[in-house]
Formats: C-alpha cells, sequence, structure tokens
C-alpha cells in the first residue's frame, strides 16, 4: 500500500491554513477588547494629556494615543508583536508606550 505524496501534502497544506486562521481569529478578538483599567491607569500616569485612545490597527495592534486631534503617542502589547516566554514558558504580556520618536515612556507587565 503506497500513500500519494500530492495527498499528504495537500492535507498539511489545509491543515496550516486551518490553524493560520484560527490563530488569526483569536488575535482579532484579542484585538477587540476594550481597555484595561490598568492599561488606562498607566497612559493616563504617562501621558496625562491623552484624551483620546485609539482600537488597535495594523499587523502588531498599535493604539494611537491623542490630545484631542493632535497624536502624542503610541501604545501596543508585547503579545501582538512576539511571545516572550516566563520560566512558566507561558507568553508574558507587557504594554508599551512610545512617544512619537519611538522612544519607550513606559512598559509594564499585564498578563502572565
Amino acid at each position: 500500500m503506497s500513500v500519494d505524496a500530492s495527498h499528504t501534502t495537500a492535507s498539511t497544506g489545509l491543515l496550516q491554513s486551518l490553524i493560520g486562521l484560527i490563530l488569526l481569529f483569536v488575535a482579532l478578538l484579542a484585538w477587540g477588547q476594550p481597555l484595561s483599567d490598568l492599561e488606562k491607569q498607566r497612559i493616563n500616569a504617562v501621558l496625562p494629556e491623552v484624551s483620546n485612545v485609539s482600537d488597535p490597527v495594523g499587523e502588531f495592534g498599535v493604539r494611537e494615543l491623542k490630545q484631542g486631534d493632535e497624536l502624542v503617542g503610541y501604545a501596543f502589547e508585547t503579545i501582538n508583536v512576539v511571545n516572550i516566554p516566563a520560566y512558566s514558558g507561558k507568553p508574558i504580556n507587557s504594554q508599551v508606550i512610545l512617544d512619537l520618536e519611538g522612544n519607550i515612556l513606559d512598559a509594564y507587565v499585564l498578563h502572565l
């Protein structure tokens, strides 16, 4: 009994596509979440002039931080960029707040 190589390749490709779609769906669900109280507090502590925080946009889910219509900074969660494993092996999710030049103003752990 022989296994058709094209059938095996097609099955593997289908499985990889399905896994990719599931991961994309999970990421989109996470991006749709509103800011937590902790995230709001940290943004306010670092950039108290921020009056508007956008929904996450782009490949890495970056939020624009604005004072009125003026852009004053950015915020993103590291889990949308890279999985940084803790000692347990589970990823650590941190919020990073940047100024307009890309300097890190604040970084703190959201979830272990």
